[in-house]
């Protein structure tokens, strides 16, 4: 019985051990990177009895360029490239296309103006 015991503690060590994860971030002065984020909200607002329904699904995609890779640290550039957006609230239809002039000129793309195609600088260590 003892042994038993001591195999079943020796094996959920090793499983625990097994299970250790290692961050570290690898990449190379001039890799671009594409990130694209899908998000899909389905929203309900309640006041005073009444309840609205808020539906938004977007497209959001970022260019990532690895400016300079030393020892310990990645020095990144960051872009928004592009924001697609459709979005259903209080019965209206609303689209946005931050590649359409028009949709940039009008009222949403007032909040995107000056963060469309400006690239962002950080630092980024190697544990990420």
């Amino acid at each position: 019985m003892k042994k038993f015991l001591l195999v079943a503690l020796l094996f959920n060590v090793m499983l625990v051990s097994a299970q250790t994860v290692t961050r570290k971030v690898g990449l190379a002065k001039g890799q671009q990177l594409e990130q694209q984020s899908r998000i899909k909200v389905l929203m309900t607002q309640e006041a005073m009895g009444q309840s609205m329904e808020i539906k938004m699904d977007g497209d959001i995609t970022n260019v990532v360029e690895v400016k300079d890779a030393a020892a310990n640290s990645f020095e990144v550039a960051n872009t928004l490239k592009k924001v697609l957006m459709n979005m259903n609230a209080m019965g209206q239809d609303m689209t946005f296309d931050s590649d359409k002039k028009e949709d940039m000129d009008g009222q949403m793309g007032q909040a995107f103006k000056g963060k469309i195609g400006v690239a962002r600088e950080f630092t980024v260590d190697k544990e990420g």
